[in-house]
């Protein structure tokens, strides 16, 4: 499948209101760009259906507002590692300047977050206050121990454009 998204996406896993028409419900953002994201939901809306989004960023004291179009849909599936969640990837469309900044901000914040954690976990000795400090600013899911922590993180890395195939 080709990627043809247009802005590198940042994990956010954040709750957001979806209203759609006069029904409102709460999902969760998966990840994040300047142009979209994707929501967690069973309620899959269709394609092309307009809905308001309200949600939290940086750390939770400031809330972003827009209107987004789903773009695509996935259905639930069991692929060869994980169970896939359903969800729908949506487009912002009129965005408010100040949410279009807080958006920004955001995933600008979250890269460089993950290009000074990628330093640190390649360190010989690495500073694990520092990771604790940060992982509290992102979110990379859980792990089991160091090495799964710095797979997670060199994945992260990869899909954000901080490495590349071949080395950095």
């Amino acid at each position: 499948m080709v990627d043809k998204r247009r802005h590198v996406r940042v994990p956010l896993n954040s709750k957001v209101i979806v209203m759609e028409k006069n029904v409102s419900r709460v999902n969760t953002i998966r990840d994040i760009s300047i142009s979209g994201a994707f929501i967690e939901t069973v309620d899959l809306p269709k394609i092309g259906t307009e809905l308001y989004l309200l949600f939290p960023l940086h750390s939770h004291d400031k809330t972003a507002q827009t209107y987004a179009k789903v773009v695509r849909m996935v259905e639930p599936a069991l692929d060869d590692e994980a169970f896939v969640f359903p969800g729908v990837g949506i487009e912002f469309i009129d965005v408010p300047f100040e949410s279009s900044v807080l958006i920004e901000d955001y995933v600008v914040h979250v890269k460089y977050i993950y290009e000074e954690l990628m330093l640190i976990i390649n360190m010989k000795e690495p500073d694990m206050k520092r990771i604790g400090q940060l992982l509290k600013k992102v979110n990379v899911g859980t792990y089991k121990d160091f090495f799964e922590l710095k797979d997670k993180i060199r994945k992260t890395c990869y899909a954000l454009g901080i490495l590349r195939e071949g080395g950095e």
